[in-house]
């Protein structure tokens, strides 16, 4: 789990931070284009995503005993669904901005 947290940080801060910057450094931002209210739906909860993914797996590695983890079951599937959903977005946004 730690091994997949530090990759998608590391995708984060080195790609997908400058890909949100320069999309609305380039032109005034129109809350009225789907696109831009699917990037911000990206953003905000691949954010979500992440941060619960680096609280789970500090939580972790603070515990000794691995049975105090499961009651965390509904905070695992959260993110899961956060993330799957920002991936699903993410992937929509690279079609729509390829075919433009």
């Amino acid at each position: 789990m730690t091994s997949a947290v530090v990759l998608h940080l590391i995708t984060i801060f080195s790609w997908m931070t400058w890909s949100f910057i320069s999309y609305f450094s380039d032109s005034p931002v129109d809350y009225s284009n789907i696109l831009v209210l699917i990037t911000l739906a990206h953003v905000t909860l691949g954010i979500i995503a992440a941060s619960l993914g680096v609280w789970l797996v500090a939580s972790w590695h603070l515990q000794t005993d691995v049975q105090k983890c499961f009651p965390r079951k509904r905070v695992m599937l959260t993110t899961i669904t956060l993330w799957v959903t920002a991936i699903l977005l993410g992937i929509v946004l690279y079609i729509a901005v390829d075919f433009r």
